[in-house]
C-alpha cells in the first residue's frame, strides 16, 4: 500500500496533532494544575502574612499596655492607700488560686470611708470542696492583712465543685506588721 503525497501530509498532520495533544496532556495540563495550586498557596501565605502583621501590631500595643500597667502597679505599691491594700490582696488571691487549684469567680470591694480604715468585700471561689476550704484558710495567711469574716458554701449545679462566697476585711497601712505563724487549727484546715 502506497500513500500519496496528500495522504502522507494528512497523516503527518494527524501525527503532529496527536503529539501536540499528548504534550498538552502530559506537560501543559499538569503545569496548569501546579500553577493553580501555587496561586492558592500564595493567596493563603498572603493572608497569613497579613494576619501576622496584625498580630505583631497588636503585640506592640499589648507590650505598651503591659508597661503602663506595671508602672501603675509600682505607683500603687508606693502609696499607703486602698490601691496598695487591694493590690496586695489580689496577689494573695492569685497565689491561692494557683496553689489551691480554685477559680476566683468574683471579687467585690467597698472602700472604707476614712483614709486608714479597713475595706470590706467579698471573694467568690469555685473548685473542689477540699481545695475551696483550704483556699479560705489560706486567705488570712498571705502578705496582705485579710480577715475572713464569713463564708457561704453551696454546691454547683453540675459536677463535684462547690462555690463559696467569702466576706473579707482588707486592712491598709499594715506594712510594719509581722504576721505570726497560723494557729494549729488554721494550719490543720489549710493542709490538704
Amino acid at each position: 500500500m502506497r500513500l500519496t503525497a496528500a495522504e502522507a501530509l494528512r497523516l503527518a498532520w494527524l501525527a503532529w496533532g496527536a503529539l501536540a495533544l499528548a504534550a498538552f496532556v502530559t506537560v501543559v495540563q499538569p503545569a496548569q494544575g501546579r500553577l493553580r495550586a501555587l496561586a492558592s498557596q500564595s493567596h493563603d501565605l498572603y493572608d497569613l502574612a497579613n494576619r501576622n502583621d496584625r498580630l505583631r501590631a497588636a503585640a506592640g500595643d499589648l507590650a505598651r499596655a503591659q508597661r503602663d500597667v506595671a508602672r501603675d502597679l509600682r505607683a500603687l505599691a508606693e502609696q499607703n492607700t486602698q490601691g496598695r491594700a487591694t493590690l496586695a490582696a489580689l496577689r494573695v488571691l492569685q497565689r491561692i488560686s494557683v496553689s489551691q487549684r480554685v477559680a476566683v469567680a468574683e471579687l467585690t470591694h467597698k472602700a472604707a470611708a476614712g483614709t486608714h480604715g479597713p475595706d470590706v468585700g467579698t471573694v467568690g471561689l469555685q473548685g473542689r470542696y477540699r481545695d475551696v476550704v483550704a483556699a479560705i484558710a489560706a486567705l488570712s495567711q498571705g502578705d496582705a492583712l485579710v480577715e475572713v469574716d464569713s463564708a457561704d458554701l453551696r454546691r454547683e449545679q453540675a459536677g463535684d465543685d462547690i462555690a463559696a462566697t467569702v466576706a473579707v476585711t482588707i486592712y491598709r497601712g499594715t506594712d510594719g506588721l509581722t504576721k505570726g505563724e497560723p494557729n494549729a487549727a488554721t494550719a490543720a484546715i489549710a493542709t490538704p
